[in-house]
């Protein structure tokens, strides 16, 4: 058994299978009176803001998740959308088309200046926002 003492009340931050162990230990410490009712405390507030920081951070994990499928699906019916109207028009109207769904063209300077790789461009499409995998 490791020994539980006031310095792990600041070890707030460990693993999952850390804090599994510390808790078992931390209770058999305090059921044989081994530690005192301040550590004991302070180790249960520590493990307690662990618990709400990974359910924070799960919320927001969660949150950014779903806007990226949403902004996935869009781009994905965009796409189909495009590929079905193209189909069927002749190339003078498809320039005329696709420039009419460009919202804005934006082109970043290159990583190292003078090089000769090709810069980033993104496309900015009405509606859609850039769609990276074209």
């Amino acid at each position: 058994m490791v020994a539980v003492t006031a310095e792990a009340g600041s070890r707030c931050h460990i693993s999952k299978e850390e804090n599994r162990k510390w808790l078992k230990e931390v209770f058999i410490a305090k059921t044989n009176c081994e530690i005192s009712q301040e550590i004991f405390f302070t180790l249960s507030e520590c493990f307690n803001r662990d618990i709400q920081k990974a359910k924070s951070e799960q919320f927001e994990i969660q949150r950014q998740l779903t806007q990226l499928n949403t902004k996935a699906e869009r781009a994905k019916k965009f796409i189909k959308t495009l590929d079905k109207i193209t189909e069927i028009c002749d190339n003078d109207i498809k320039e005329k088309f696709i420039h009419s769904l460009v919202e804005r063209i934006e082109v970043h300077e290159r990583a190292v200046k003078g090089s000769r790789t090709q810069p980033n461009v993104d496309i900015h499409f009405i509606g859609v926002g850039v769609v990276d995998f074209l």
